[in-house]
């Protein structure tokens, strides 16, 4: 458990400018605003380097005077809150700044030692010693102060200010890394009275201030004294920059409270009161003597009424006749009444469990629950609790499943159309043919796989054309289309569209080729020729020049041969026509410039003699041939392609398209359900039937119906217990049922779409403040679920009797249940209750910080009383067993975070330790008033931080009524009675006196947390 922080304090801090001011603060006026001599020294560099001294300045820094505002937001904390109804009077009040410095920012003078007052002030005023009023003139509300005696004196206001620093490094380093960790408070050393309203203002603490925040004149002021004194002038008109309210009790503080809890073993009366079954209504038999009604909470004596009762059977059979009545009616048609409602008390949970019917002497939940009055008294209460608040549940669960009508509806629809296009896919498309399927299913083709390919990618690959399946050769081929009617009576026999496709796949019949253009008619081929670019006739001889032997690789960029010869017409025999060329050669085109090389073309070395070719000339004739028989070549026949196999395609048709698939896809498609509401129905279309989720602890509306059905009795607990009680499993498992089946009904009332067996509510107890343990899931969603009191209705065995359903794992049957009734939890809400294990030190029994248990629930019921549940079973808690020999203590801790300042209400002998001082340590005893309490000691060390224990059970108003002390403390005023040991447990006690500077003053009148350990032993009966 997260022990008490570490705080350093630090009687002033100042930072920039003001850090330098050299007039230290004796305790009389200051100067209005602080002074500050600086100098400077221009050193100019060169070859005749020379310092020149400036004439050194005065600076004058900001004063209590110049300030007329403050930003509420730089204050962080107060204490106590605005607007407390019960502060306790023993504290001082205090308010804290973000700023380390701010209270000494304006404060014109620089420290005397560790002594420098601040420029603020923290009074605290009864409602009847001051007038509060805000001429439009002034820039800041103001007080008339009409009883000077309530202020302070501020001639030590330096004592009541202090710098805090959280953690264990300096001042220095922790505003570096963490400024955040830095405050500054200033106290107000008033003591408080019990039981009287008090506002607390935040004032100048200079005369400069003071008339700055009233628009006052300050020229006549040459320096600046305390805002008051005792001989200042009433009433005295003060401006505030912040002010907060609060009111005192007289109940004593978090010690005193926990300490006036006492330990008690409850007797069997608590959580149970007797249920009468004789009469349970006109003409019905008796159940005999009356039974014990058990609550959800019970005492450890307490222990189930056994129903031994001779009548108990009849009593039985006439339930489950009575309430079995509409189960045989509403299933036999021919019954008379089968159309007429029989309304009878009802069978809970049969929606759930799927049985509409109980049977008596069976011992299953849904019998149990039904059959006996004391379950089913308690599950009828979950009926009143659902029709109390049934506007806010219906409101939640219509909201919880918005939009569930319209997809509910598209569902619907969806299922309409997979039934007719069921019944159309079987008698069309399942009886088809082959061919006929593929001709139906044409337009989708390009959108079903037949694996990896599309179908239409199949046919298109396939020797049958994509066009013998479209719509306009189906009708063609048709028999009782006009095309086919006529052929028939010229007596042509083309067969049917199955049949001409076999003869296409199987080659039979070829696919005619288009025709050939009429004579004279301008093709696109035509127009393509007469476009062509100039340079495209030379693509030929670019293709020769790319072969592999690479033979005219030269020739790329070849003018038109010369000697006649063209592309058109060359054929291998005009090749062989030509004339011999003795004198051919080729020549390279120039690097640059226009082209004039070539085969054949005119220049130097194109003569020459002779008959026959040259050697480059035969050459050239040779491969030009070979080009020509090339160009001239006819095509070759394409391969054939794959027959087309109808059957698997049809195959893949019938199952992609069945309805069945592809109706729900669409229809889901359109409808995000979404995984909140768990809806995996096996039919995939089913419309929704939602279960709304109603996350709240149940047991809260329960106790608003009446605390006695969670805690029977609870009357009977004395003010001031702390007593163990224990879970009660099997009724809170009765109640969730009798909730989840009221609301089953309404829903269905309303036409929410439900199917009534969902478990609407799961949760009983209040599970907001569990501490999650190691082992527990990170996810929220998953811890939820593992909280929840039950798991879902539908799931339970029916075998099973009541009390055997619980949804978390390890818990322990019926754990004990820690109750506290008192002033205690109500005064100090976020106080830490845990149990710890207990060890022997010696032969004494204390806490062992390695074993601490956390509340698995928590809980109230009026006015005063707290509950908090375990995972301890009351053997365990009490000791003597073999995992807990030494049992368990039961932890009250005041919450360790935030840091209080006072005093104890009253001294219990001499101080050793400052953690003891007391208001009455600066008072002189007078003569105590008869009947007063006295107060006893209690001798408990320290330990890691928190305070021993001094108080008995008592009041401020008494403590103090013997005792004659100042209104406020003093640090010239020293305690009486305080002797600090040299072997005290914090070795800080010694370095610390009282009036010495601000830093010691908060660290003595710090006030520790308070814990008190009580052991299971002194609650658990015997």
């Amino acid at each position: 458990m997260t022990g008490p922080g570490r705080y350093h304090f630090v009687a002033w801090s100042r930072r920039g400018i003001g850090a330098k001011l050299d007039n230290p603060d004796y305790g009389g006026p200051l100067p209005v605003r602080g002074t500050l001599t600086t100098g400077l020294t221009v050193t100019a560099d060169g070859p005749s380097p020379d310092s020149q001294p400036v004439p050194p300045v005065t600076v004058l820094t900001h004063g209590p005077g110049d300030v007329i505002g403050f930003h509420g937001g730089h204050v962080i904390r107060t204490d106590p809150k605005d607007g407390t109804p019960n502060y306790e009077p023993n504290y001082l009040a205090c308010i804290e700044f973000d700023m380390p410095d701010l209270p000494w920012l304006h404060t014109p003078a620089a420290p005397a030692g560790d002594r420098l007052r601040p420029w603020l002030a923290l009074v605290v005023l009864k409602s009847g010693e001051y007038t509060q009023v805000r001429p439009p003139t002034q820039p800041l509300p103001s007080i008339d102060v009409t009883e000077l005696g309530a202020l302070q004196p501020l001639d030590d206001a330096w004592n009541w200010a202090h710098t805090q620093v959280s953690g264990d490094g300096g001042l220095a380093a922790t505003l570096g890394s963490t400024p955040g960790a830095v405050i500054s408070r200033l106290m107000c050393p008033r003591r408080l009275d019990p039981e009287t309203g008090y506002t607390a203002f935040l004032v100048p603490a200079f005369e400069a201030g003071r008339l700055a925040g009233l628009n006052l004149d300050l020229s006549g002021l040459t320096s600046t004294p305390a805002a008051w004194t005792g001989a200042s002038q009433t009433p005295l008109r003060l401006p505030f920059f912040y002010s907060f309210t609060f009111h005192t009790s007289d109940q004593g503080d978090f010690e005193s409270l926990v300490r006036r809890l006492v330990p008690r073993k409850l007797g069997a009366d608590i959580g149970q009161r007797p249920m009468s079954v004789d009469e349970p209504m006109a003409d019905f038999p008796s159940g005999g003597t009356p039974l014990g009604l058990d609550g959800a909470l019970m005492s450890l004596l307490t222990t189930e009424t056994q129903w031994n009762d001779p009548a108990k059977t009849a009593f039985q059979d006439a339930l489950a006749t009575f309430i079995n009545v509409p189960a045989p009616i509403a299933d036999d048609p021919a019954h008379p009444s089968a159309d007429d409602p029989v309304v009878t008390p009802p069978v809970y949970g049969r929606w759930h469990a799927g049985v509409p019917t109980v049977t008596p002497g069976a011992t299953g939940w849904l019998d149990g629950l039904n059959l006996d009055p004391r379950p089913r008294t308690e599950a009828g209460t979950g009926t009143q609790v659902i029709q109390a608040h049934l506007t806010a549940l219906m409101a939640s669960a219509w909201q919880q499943v918005a939009g569930i009508e319209l997809a509910n509806s598209l569902l619907r629809r969806a299922q309409l159309a997979r039934g007719t296009l069921t019944m159309l896919h079987a008698r069309r498309f399942a009886a088809a043919s082959n061919a006929t399927l593929l001709s139906l299913t044409a337009p989708v083709h390009a959108r079903v796989l037949a694996s990896p390919q599309t179908v239409r990618a199949v046919i298109a690959g396939s020797r049958v054309p994509g066009q013998m399946f479209a719509a306009s050769f189906r009708r063609i081929t048709s028999p009782a289309g006009a095309i086919r009617r006529r052929q028939s009576a010229a007596g042509a026999v083309i067969g049917s569209l199955g049949a001409l496709v076999d003869r296409v796949n199987s080659t039979e019949i070829a696919i005619v080729p288009p025709p050939a253009p009429p004579g004279g008619l301008v093709t696109i081929e035509d127009i393509s020729d007469r476009t062509r670019p100039p340079w495209s006739k030379y693509l030929p001889i670019r293709l020769v020049a790319h072969t592999p032997e690479g033979s005219f690789r030269a020739i790329i960029e070849a003018d038109e041969p010369s000697g006649g010869i063209r592309i058109v017409g060359l054929t291998p025999r005009a090749l062989a026509a030509v004339a011999p060329r003795p004198d051919f050669t080729i020549t390279e085109p120039p690097a640059t410039g226009a082209g004039t090389g070539g085969f054949g073309a005119g220049g130097t070395g194109a003569g020459g003699a002779g008959t026959g070719d040259s050697v480059e000339a035969a050459r050239f004739r040779q491969a030009m041939i070979q080009l020509g028989g090339a160009l001239q070549a006819p095509a070759p026949d394409p391969p054939l392609a794959a027959a087309l196999d109808t059957q698997a395609l049809r195959d893949t048709l019938v199952a992609r398209l069945d309805p069945a698939l592809t109706v729900p896809a669409r229809a889901l498609s359109l409808i995000d359900i979404g995984a909140r509401l768990g809806w995996r129905p096996p039919d995939p279309i089913q419309p929704i039937m939602a279960a709304p989720s109603f996350p709240q602890p149940m047991y809260a509306p329960l106790r608003d119906l009446s605390p006695d059905y969670v805690l029977p009795g609870v009357e009977q607990i004395p003010p001031d217990t702390v007593g163990l009680l224990q879970s009660n499993h099997a009724f809170i498992e009765s109640y969730m049922v009798g909730l989840n089946h009221e609301m089953a009904r309404q829903l269905l009332w309303a036409g929410y779409p439900t199917d009534l067996r969902g478990s609407y509510f799961r949760q009983f107890w209040d599970v907001s403040g569990y501490v999650p343990e190691p082992g527990d899931p990170s996810d929220p969603a998953q811890l939820a679920e593992l909280l929840k009191d039950i798991p879902p209705i539908n799931t339970w065995p029916l075998a099973v009797p009541l009390g055997g359903h619980e949804n978390r794992a390890g818990i322990v049957p019926d754990n004990v249940v820690l109750l506290v009734r008192g002033e205690l939890l109500r005064r100090y809400p976020n106080t830490v209750i845990y149990a710890a294990k207990a060890k022997l030190d010696g032969n004494k029994r204390v806490i062992d910080p390695t074993d601490e248990r956390y509340p698995l629930f928590a809980g109230t019921l009026p006015t005063d009383i707290t509950f908090i549940g375990f995972n301890l079973s009351k053997e365990d808690a009490k000791g003597g067993t073999k995992d807990s020999p030494e049992g368990f203590f039961f932890v009250f801790q005041q919450h360790p975070t935030e840091p209080r300042f006072g005093l104890e209400p009253s001294a219990t002998g001499t101080v050793q330790h400052w953690a003891d001082l007391a208001w009455t340590n600066f008072g002189v005893p007078q003569q105590r008033a008869a009947g007063v309490p006295g107060v006893t000691v209690e001798t408990v060390s320290y330990s890691n931080g928190w305070a021993p224990w001094r108080l008995a059970s008592t009041t401020f108003a008494s403590v103090l009524a013997g005792t004659a002390l100042s209104p406020f403390l003093s640090a010239s005023a020293h305690p009486q009675g305080v002797a600090i040991a040299n072997d005290a447990a914090d070795p800080n006690d010694t370095a610390n006196a009282w009036g010495a500077d601000a830093a010691q003053t908060a660290y003595i009148t710090l006030r520790m947390p308070y814990r008190i350990a009580i052991h299971a032993d002194l609650m658990v009966p015997t």
